[in-house]
Formats: C-alpha cells, sequence, structure tokens
C-alpha cells in the first residue's frame, strides 16, 4: 500500500498542536510499519519539524510556496491530486480540514482537530472567510472518504456542521510528548530560571495569547479577585504563548485592572523550555472557551502539575474530575476553584493521582496504531467517493 501525507498546511514554525500531529503520526508510523511505502511531501524548510529516515518513507521536495495559505490552497486543489496520480498513491491522509481536495485518484482520509469557527462567533473575522470555511465543509463532505475526529465533541461537530454520516468518522485521541514528564528541581538547568526570570511560585497557562477564543480576560477578571487574598498575594500568573489575534485586548485589560506586577506575559518560548514551566509551576489554568483537544492539559498531567480547565467542548473528555472543572463564563467561580487547588493539599493529591490513571487513555503510538488500521481498512473497501480513476 502507498500512503501520502503532506505537510504543507503547516504555515509557520511554532510547535504547536497541528505540527505535534503530523510529527508524531509520521514518527510513530515509521516505527511501526516498515512494510508499506509513505510518500511524505514537503519543502526542505519543513526538514527539521519532520526528520524522516526510514527506508519505506520517501520524501517528495515541494516548493515552500506551496506552505503559505494561499500556496498550500492551490496545492491541495490543484496539484496535489496529480502528484498523487503520478506516484499511484491508494491512500491519501489530509491533516487538516481547510485544505480538501478538489479531486483524487486514490482513497482519502482526513483529520478534523477543530470546527472552531462554527462555535465561536465572530471567530471568522469576516464573512468572506465564512464564506470560504462554509464551501470547504461542502467540499471535504463530498470528496473525503473517511474522517479522524481527535475527540468525541470534535465527532459531534463534524455531524452538526458538515452532515457527515456517523459511520463516517472515527475517534482517535492524540497523546503527549515523553518530554513532558515529572522532574526534581536538581533536574532543571540552572539557565532556565535566569532566562525567564521566574518568580518563586506563579500560577501557569499555556496557550496563544487570542481574544476571545483562549479566555485570558476572564481569568484575569479571576486574578484580580483574588490579588488580596491568603496565598495569592506573592502569587504570578505565567501566560505563555505566542502573540495572536486581538492579543492587544489582553495586554490592555492587563494594564487596566493594574496587574502588571500579578501577571508575566512570556509569550512564545523556546519548544526545549516548555517542559521546565510545568515542572515548576504551581498550578496549571487552562480557561478556553472551545478546543478540539487541549495538549496543555495533557502535558499537564504527564509532567505531574494539577490542573483545572474550562468545561466547554472536549476538554470534559480530557478532565479526570468534577472539581478540576469551572465555567469559563464565570470568573467567580473561576477564582473559587484557583483558590481550592491553590490552598488544598489533599485536593491537589487527590487530583494528581487522578491525572495519573486519566494519561493511560492517550498515547501517540495508539493513535498511530489506530490510523494505521483505518489506511488498511480504507485500502480493501470498494468505490471511490472522489471521482478520479487510475489505471
Amino acid at each position: 500500500m502507498r500512503i501520502a501525507i503532506s505537510t504543507s498546511t503547516v504555515h509557520d514554525n511554532y510547535r504547536e498542536g497541528l505540527v505535534e500531529y503530523i510529527q508524531k503520526l509520521i514518527t510513530n508510523l515509521a516505527n511501526l510499519d516498515a512494510i508499506n511505502e509513505y510518500f511524505i511531501f514537503m519543502p526542505r524548510l519543513h526538514n527539521s519539524l519532520f526528520p524522516v529516515h526510514q527506508q519505506n518513507f520517501i520524501i517528495v521536495r515541494i516548493n515552500g510556496f506551496f506552505c503559505t495559505p494561499f500556496g498550500s490552497l492551490v496545492w491541495h486543489l490543484f496539484l496535489y491530486p496529480i502528484y498523487l496520480f503520478y506516484y499511484r498513491i491508494d491512500v491519501v491522509h489530509l491533516p487538516e480540514y481547510r485544505r480538501p481536495l478538489l479531486i483524487a485518484p486514490c482513497k482519502t482520509i482526513m483529520t478534523v482537530h477543530d470546527l472552531i469557527g462554527f462555535n465561536i462567533e465572530g471567530h471568522f473575522l469576516s464573512r468572506k472567510r465564512e464564506v470560504f470555511h462554509r464551501l470547504i465543509i461542502r467540499l471535504m463532505r463530498a470528496t473525503v472518504d473517511s474522517f479522524i475526529a481527535v475527540s468525541q465533541n470534535t465527532k459531534n461537530d463534524i455531524v452538526k456542521h458538515a452532515n457527515v454520516e456517523i459511520n463516517r468518522i472515527k475517534v482517535i485521541y492524540e497523546g503527549v510528548d515523553s518530554r513532558f514528564r515529572p522532574r526534581k528541581m536538581t533536574e532543571i538547568p540552572k539557565g532556565f530560571f535566569k532566562k525567564y526570570n521566574l518568580p518563586d511560585r506563579f500560577i501557569l497557562c499555556v496557550s496563544r495569547i487570542e481574544h476571545p477564543l483562549k479566555n485570558h480576560v476572564k481569568l484575569l477578571e479571576a486574578i484580580n479577585l483574588l490579588r488580596n487574598s491568603p496565598g495569592f498575594s506573592s502569587m504570578t500568573f505565567g501566560f505563555v504563548g505566542r502573540l495572536s489575534r486581538k492579543h492587544e485586548i489582553v495586554l490592555q485589560r492587563i494594564k487596566e485592572l493594574n496587574l502588571e506586577k500579578h501577571v508575566t506575559v512570556f509569550g512564545y518560548v523556546d519548544d526545549e523550555d516548555l517542559p521546565f514551566f510545568y515542572n515548576t509551576a504551581r498550578l496549571l489554568v487552562f480557561p478556553s472557551l472551545y478546543e478540539g483537544f487541549g495538549f496543555p492539559v495533557l502535558e499537564a498531567y504527564a509532567s505531574g502539575l494539577p490542573v483545572i480547565c474550562s468545561n466547554s467542548s472536549s476538554l470534559r473528555e480530557l478532565a479526570c474530575s468534577e472539581e478540576m472543572l469551572f465555567n469559563p463564563l464565570d470568573g467567580q467561580e473561576l477564582a473559587s476553584k484557583l483558590r481550592l487547588f491553590v490552598t488544598d493539599e489533599m485536593q491537589r493529591m487527590i487530583q494528581l493521582e487522578r491525572q495519573k490513571d486519566k494519561m493511560n487513555t492517550f498515547s501517540w503510538r495508539r493513535l498511530a496504531e489506530e490510523t494505521l488500521s483505518e489506511y488498511q481498512r480504507l485500502s480493501i473497501c470498494t468505490g471511490n467517493r472522489t471521482g478520479m480513476k487510475r489505471d
């Protein structure tokens, strides 16, 4: 069987969800499967993100232009189908819903990480973007043979917003990288503390700084309520994540509430440093309004850091207790959860034990195994939904 995967949906070098997904999928398939042939379509600029060395993994070089937002669209709609025909591909895996094929000579499987724009008002920013995404939804429904959803919540969204039959969708959970693990303070490089000038006690929030989706403003309101409470007067909140759309609203709100001494915006941090933030924090708070999956929750679990998160979307699936959940629209409730998990040692210990048990559900190797099974199932199915024939 010949399987194709393209990295052209990655438009920058930030190691966020999509990059992590493609990287771990390729790496674990390589460790798992030495029989089938894999054709990885990627430009040289992605060499460091997706290192591939196995003999049955063939790199097909494409121009870096096809990794720009517009170029990627052109690639998937018009050129990729020609390459798939030329290399006699049996199954193509599309790792992101925004880039379906116009037509394909093979079976098509697509991973959908989220359909946030159809759930958060104003997320598309403009009417043109919304129309574009609705056209993409129609195209993927018509041309994709099988879907992988990264959560049951995402599966429900595919059925609701794309009107796809349930039997065409399989839920396969993602995993967490091995670099996220518990560490003693002596294991953390001394240069890390100097580099970031970390306070002695801080609560961590890992997500790109994006308003309103990531809900930093509501977290700031909760911080303001707690600023003079016992256990919080000397507590700092660290925001880790790149500056994204409407981040200036978050930064302005910090100033308006006079929280400069209580909140440190680290922005995007080096990939090798991120695990140390989990190791040195007191708690992870994840107040997002909507998530397709929610990597920071699992990263904190794996690092031995207690977590509280919003009770929205897929985060309920990742949660290991009701106590850790809060209404992301209720600043008072969020403040209460912060107070509970910072000051109650028994609650923290119970939460950590529950998190350890929950981690057994998530594994990158299991994702690769289940995805390979989908490739195999799809390759032997009769019929061709996409219409383009190959001799």
